[in-house]
C-alpha cells in the first residue's frame, strides 16, 4: 500500500472540536516512519495520563519527543498548524 490516512479522533480538528467533522490526512509511504513514531508516542503519553503521571521523568521525556515529532510533521507539511498537534489521531486504510 502506498498510502493510508490519519483520521482525527478527538481534539481541535476533530468532530466536536473546532469543526463539525473529522479531519483526514493522506499519508504516503515515505512518511510512514514519522507517523508511526508519532502514533506510538501518542499512545505512550496516553498511558501516562491515564495514571495521572504528568511530571515523571518518563512523561517529560515523552513530551519532549512529542514536540520534536510535531515539528517534523509540520516540516513535512503533514500537520498544518498547532491545532493538529492538539488532536488525537488514528490510522485508517483507504476504503
Amino acid at each position: 500500500m502506498d498510502w493510508v490516512y490519519l483520521k482525527s479522533v478527538s481534539g481541535d480538528v476533530a468532530r466536536g472540536g473546532m469543526t463539525n467533522r473529522h479531519t483526514k490526512i493522506k499519508i504516503y509511504s515515505h512518511d510512514f516512519d514519522i507517523v508511526k513514531k508519532f502514533l506510538l508516542n501518542q499512545t505512550e503519553r496516553e498511558f501516562c495520563y491515564i495514571k495521572n503521571d504528568y511530571s515523571s521523568v518518563k512523561a517529560e521525556i515523552l513530551h519532549s519527543i512529542f514536540l520534536d515529532l510535531v515539528e517534523e510533521l509540520a516540516y513535512r507539511k503533514i500537520f498544518l498548524n498547532k491545532y493538529y498537534a492538539r488532536t488525537t489521531w488514528e490510522l485508517i486504510q483507504p476504503s
